[in-house]
């Protein structure tokens, strides 16, 4: 598909734009880090576990449930970040 400008509301075309976008695993609260508190709001969200639109990014295996694996896998990536 060819690459063509953003349509505004008002009818107008711009030119092409770069969106920039960063996703780091484990960064559950979106600080551009995994911390303590991206493990603590992962093991908060165990109980009971079910997925829904306030907690989804503790699913970070994206099973569908979230668990002890979502837990272990936010302490494995724990001090990484983005610049």
């Amino acid at each position: 598909m060819p690459r063509r400008g953003v349509d505004l509301a008002d009818g107008t075309t711009t030119a092409n734009i770069d969106i920039p976008a960063r996703l780091l695993a484990g960064d559950v609260n979106s600080s551009g880090g995994v911390t303590s508190s991206d493990v603590a709001q992962t093991k908060s969200a165990t109980s009971p576990g079910t997925v829904n639109a306030s907690n989804f990014r503790t699913d970070v295996n994206a099973d569908g449930s979230i668990n002890a694996t979502d837990v272990g896998l936010v302490k494995s990536k724990s001090g990484n970040a983005v610049p």
